[in-house]
């Protein structure tokens, strides 16, 4: 079975953050994802890897 791809949107809300927050990591690279004509694409698999990778860090104070 293959990994459903997530659109930015869904993203976004699963990191309770902007979608041009999401487009802004997609183009660093922070998450793994491709860019296609209809706008960018990952799968859950590659959000669950960065969540896991990024679960560890302390966070920042602001």
């Amino acid at each position: 079975m293959t990994d459903p791809l997530l659109t930015v949107q869904d993203v976004a809300e699963q990191l309770r953050c902007s979608p041009k927050t999401v487009r802004i990591m997609f183009a660093r690279g922070e998450i793994r994802a491709s860019s296609t004509r209809v706008g960018w694409r990952t799968t859950q698999t590659d959000l669950d890897a960065y969540l896991n990778s990024t679960s560890n860090r302390p966070r920042r104070n602001k």
